[in-house]
Order: structure tokens, then C-alpha cells, then sequence
């Protein structure tokens, strides 16, 4: 009984240095990277509101209904959105981007629509294609900045506001997120923001911001390694 009680303070411990770990960081001229990059900006803004993770989006059609938080009688193009205190990853993403000025509503469709080819002739819908992760991925490999995957220290090529796409344990789903401007410190790894379907002990079912840029970390061990398969930053940024 002593030992068992000796091993969960010693994770206690461990758990809090590692939270304790946790840095922020700042622009060459001392500025918070949330203040100078609106991709980052417009996804701390889902992590304030902790946007809750809807399962059922991944099987049910969700109507864009809503524009800037109000619902409208009609499906909403462009500017549409599913209801904003709820999402899946990709949403959080869409948000983020709409915060630097990036409709990816209209400019997913338009893009289907004209090069068809691009997306194995898949036929366009301008109320969800944005949303889904794969149609992102080509998407943002045509038009953003696409950047090394590798994801080994010292990580200087991951930026805040980039977006990581990844494949994980899922047989059906790829996941996507937008790079934090806080770090492990011991690591000097970035922290990512995400919103992931809630599992007890791993991810809460809200948008959040975690260790989860190689796979699922606990007491600084990855216990779960995902594959990145996607980096990409806005094309007019530095």
C-alpha cells in the first residue's frame, strides 16, 4: 500500500513539472506571438470559448446556418458556419482562418469547382466541403505554404498560427490543428491547439491545447505516435 501510494505521488509530481514546464513564446521584439499572428489568434479565441467537440458532425450533415454567431432561416454561403459553441477539428481551423481574413467556405468550393481534378472529381458542395480534413489537405497543399514535416528538435521550423495535419489511429478520419505559441520547455516542442472527441484521462471533448504535436504525451512519454502528414502556413506569411 505504501509503495502504490509513493508511485501516485511521484506522478503527481512529475505531472505538475511538467505542467510547470510550460512556457510562452514571444516575437523578436517581445510581443505575444497571439498578438501578431491572426491564425493563432482566431484559434485561442475557440480555446477561450472551449468549443465543444460534436461526434455526431462526423456522420450527420450539420447545415452552415449560422453567420458572425446568429442563426439565419437558410443554409449560409459564404461566411456559414455550424453552430459556434460547437465543432470538429476542422472547424476550429476554418474559424482560425476566417480570423486572418480566409473564407474557406467559398474558397474550398470555388477551387473543387474549377479543378475538379485536384479532388478526384469530387462533385462540390460549398456547405461542407470546408470541413472535411482530406479536402483541406489537398486544398492547403495547392495554396498554402507547404513546410517540412519533420518533427524533431529544436522544431525551429514550426511557427505559431502554422496548421498540422495528421493521420492517427483513426481508419477513417484525419485530424488538424493550429501550432501554439507556447512550448514544453524541456523539449522545446509546441504545444498545439485542437479540439478532439473527449476520451477520460487524454483529450476533455473541447478545444484545447496540448503536447499532441508527434502523438499523445503523458508525463512527457508518447504514448500514442501520429504521423504528420501536413504542415502549412498562410502564403503571405513570413
Amino acid at each position: 500500500m505504501i509503495r502504490r501510494l509513493g508511485w501516485v505521488l511521484l506522478l503527481m509530481v512529475t505531472a505538475a513539472l511538467v505542467a510547470g514546464r510550460m512556457g510562452e513564446w514571444s516575437m523578436p521584439d517581445g510581443r505575444s506571438a497571439a498578438a501578431c499572428h491572426p491564425v493563432l489568434a482566431g484559434a485561442r479565441l475557440e480555446l477561450q470559448k472551449r468549443t465543444r467537440y460534436n461526434r455526431r458532425m462526423l456522420d450527420v450533415y450539420f447545415p452552415p446556418v449560422y453567420r458572425d454567431g446568429r442563426r439565419q432561416p437558410h443554409a449560409v454561403y459564404p461566411n456559414g458556419d455550424v453552430r459556434p459553441d460547437q465543432g470538429i477539428c476542422a472547424d476550429l481551423v476554418v474559424r482560425a482562418l476566417r480570423h486572418a481574413g480566409v473564407d474557406l467556405q467559398a474558397a474550398v468550393y470555388r477551387d473543387i469547382r474549377d479543378h475538379p481534378g485536384a479532388y478526384d472529381r469530387h462533385p462540390p458542395d460549398r456547405f461542407i466541403d470546408h470541413r472535411r480534413v482530406w479536402i483541406l489537405l489537398r486544398y492547403f497543399r495547392r495554396h498554402f505554404r507547404q513546410l517540412s514535416v519533420d518533427a524533431h528538435r529544436p522544431y525551429g521550423g514550426w511557427q505559431a498560427g502554422d496548421i498540422v495535419v495528421w493521420r492517427t489511429r483513426s481508419t477513417s478520419h484525419l485530424h488538424i490543428g493550429v501550432i501554439s505559441d507556447r512550448k514544453v520547455s524541456f523539449s522545446g516542442r509546441p504545444l498545439v491547439i485542437h479540439n478532439a472527441p473527449r476520451v477520460p484521462l487524454v483529450f476533455p471533448g473541447h478545444t484545447t491545447e496540448q503536447d499532441v504535436l508527434t502523438g499523445i504525451v503523458r508525463l512527457g512519454i508518447r504514448v500514442h505516435r501520429w504521423t504528420i502528414i501536413g504542415h502549412f502556413r498562410l502564403p503571405q506569411a513570413a
